[in-house]
């Protein structure tokens, strides 16, 4: 796990090392729900690093860290995910899309309720998931972006497709 961490990190530190020219780190949080109404909560954290290619092509990349109550919200499961997307810049919005490779954090039993192995195998997400997302820039200042997100994703049959809504707080190098 140590290993996924320190080798995410490293590899978001040489994007950061070989260019600055439109470049942004970012902060955010987002929450949302399973596309099942009834599905449980899930909120997501992380970091984000974006590097614009041109006027209306960048990409995106960072580190997730997803939190999602499950069995009617008796155990609860942390998955790490490093997203890489496609970013679309337009004037009215920014669309993205990509994937997700993920892997287990944690899994957290909040209740002395009775698991079968069986119940608890489904909580594992998939190594690849994918993800699309659309978005606004927000310049609050010459170096500082707000960007609202509204995102879908689809990281595992049991969490199924699950939407959120969050927002980035960006710093333009």
């Amino acid at each position: 796990m140590k290993k996924y961490i320190i080798l995410s990190i490293a590899i978001l530190l040489s994007i950061c090392v070989e260019s600055q020219n439109n470049f942004k780190i970012g902060v955010y949080a987002l929450t949302g729900f399973e596309y099942e109404l009834y599905g449980p909560p899930y909120t997501s954290y992380g970091i984000s690093i974006e590097k614009q290619l041109n006027k209306y092509l960048g990409l995106e990349t960072g580190y997730n860290i997803n939190n999602i109550l499950f069995v009617d919200n008796y155990v609860k499961t942390e998955y790490s995910s490093i997203p890489i997307n496609l970013k679309l810049y337009t004037s009215v919005l920014n669309i993205s899309g990509g994937v997700n490779i993920n892997f287990l954090s944690d899994i957290s039993i909040l209740s002395e309720q009775h698991f079968s192995v069986l119940s608890l195998n489904g909580i594992y997400p998939n190594l690849i998931g994918v993800n699309i997302s659309i978005s606004k820039d927000i310049s609050l200042s010459k170096s500082l972006e707000l960007e609202p997100i509204i995102s879908l994703k689809y990281d595992s049959k049991e969490f199924g497709p699950n939407y959120g809504i969050g927002l980035k707080l960006k710093y333009c190098l």
